[in-house]
């Protein structure tokens, strides 16, 4: 009797665990069938994936790519029961201006995309802003030279990602009393021409402010050879020098200083930390002559400053190829993946996914926290967020935290 209340009380068991597994199993068929199917949403970028900005623009590319694909994996975003996610379409702008225009004219005016990333830099910023002036496009774009139309009539829907030139510039006066030079003259060098004219006359105006003497150099922006304004520079007396506002003039300019030994002190200005003065000591196979910095105006991933960037820097080493120190690894995250992220929240916080002007005023309001601290745009939608700038002084560089509105 005992055995056969064993057995009948074992098969009840087993049948319970059955019914138990056969109700798991229900319950997941059920809530696999409740998630809602994604619904895409297409963003169109135009990056330079040709031509002498190529590095820029596969940072744009795989910036937004990046994006997109953690977007998906974290299961999209809702508005109400319906999911959504992105959906990224990207044309080469081939470093050059009237390609990258044709690029946007067929996102934007051909396929009627509602949703614009690009320029890369600011040889074409200008122009492809001109290109959805007065449209209804949400155009996210890199350049420092659309800092000189954001905020007028006719771009109310464009956003900046380069950080505000006030608050990485501002930089300039610390990061010189890091190079030994408290006081004096400082001359600034940059190119004579309409997309290399934003950065250098704030300069100017910070480094007056703070008792400074400022004089401005200007060279055509094909120069190679600055051997002549380093040698008149140093002939005015200057007691430091900067130059911008590329990487593609730094170098060159920096041989020249290291020939002439030019004066007290160098900074570099443009988007990213580089070792220019590492570069030109290996090729002389002497020290840099003198103190070295570099601003920059998004945060140096090679040696991260916040948990965020180091998490990034995580996410780049175990999915990327890239070094963290690349132009790659600096632009990616503030200027690519970080705003396509808060394009989709402001989706979501719109509560639509076509209406541009309440997109806009979502992402007007947004104070957004992933890697980067409380990233927003200012009132001229200009980005807002924590930079970096590097000092180099005898081989050691050490990048320090600039916080916004610093």
């Amino acid at each position: 009797m005992a055995k056969a209340y064993a057995r009948v009380m074992m098969v009840i068991a087993v049948a319970a665990l059955l019914a138990t597994a056969c109700m798991a199993g229900a319950a997941r068929q059920a809530a696999d069938k409740k998630v809602p199917k994604a619904i895409p949403v297409d963003i169109g970028a135009v990056c330079d994936l040709s031509g002498p900005s190529t590095a820029f623009g596969n940072g744009c590319k795989d910036g937004l790519r990046l994006a997109v694909q953690q977007i998906k994996t974290a299961g999209g975003f809702y508005i109400g029961k319906k999911r959504y996610v992105l959906r990224l379409t990207v044309l080469d702008g081939r470093s050059d201006a009237a390609a990258s225009v044709a690029a946007v004219n067929e996102l934007v005016d051909d396929k009627k995309f509602r949703f614009l990333f690009g320029a890369d830099l600011s040889n074409t910023a200008l122009q492809m802003a001109g290109a959805t002036k007065g449209k209804n496009v949400i155009h996210i774009s890199a350049g420092s030279s659309t800092q000189s139309v954001l905020g007028t009539p006719g771009y109310e829907n464009l956003f900046g990602v380069v950080a505000a030139n006030p608050q990485w510039i501002g930089s300039a006066v610390p990061l010189l009393k890091a190079l030994g030079v408290a006081s004096g003259k400082v001359g600034i060098a940059y190119p004579q021409d309409a997309t290399g004219t934003s950065v250098p006359p704030i300069i100017t105006k910070i480094l007056e402010a703070k008792g400074y003497n400022a004089s401005t150099y200007l060279f055509a922006p094909d120069t190679s050879d600055f051997r002549p304004l380093v040698t008149k520079m140093k002939a005015d007396g200057m007691d430091a020098l900067i130059v911008g506002n590329t990487t593609i003039q730094d170098l060159p300019f920096a041989r020249a200083v290291a020939e002439l030994k030019a004066s007290k002190a160098l900074i570099g200005v443009g988007g990213t930390p580089n070792d220019v003065p590492l570069k030109v000591a290996g090729e002389r196979g002497s020290p840099f002559p003198v103190p070295y910095g570099y601003l920059t105006s998004q945060p140096n991933m090679g040696q991260p400053t916040t948990n965020g960037l180091k998490a990034f820097k995580s996410l780049l080493v175990s999915q990327t190829n890239e070094d963290p120190n690349s132009i790659f690894a600096t632009q990616v995250l503030p200027w690519w993946l970080e705003p396509a992220r808060m394009l989709a929240r402001a989706m979501q916080n719109a509560h639509t996914v076509t209406n541009v002007p309440k997109i806009r005023a979502a992402l007007e309001k947004l104070h957004f926290n992933f890697y980067i601290k409380d990233y927003h745009f200012d009132q001229n939608h200009i980005a807002v967020y924590g930079t970096d700038y590097a000092t180099v002084i005898n081989g050691k560089v050490t990048y320090t935290y600039v916080p916004p509105g610093s």
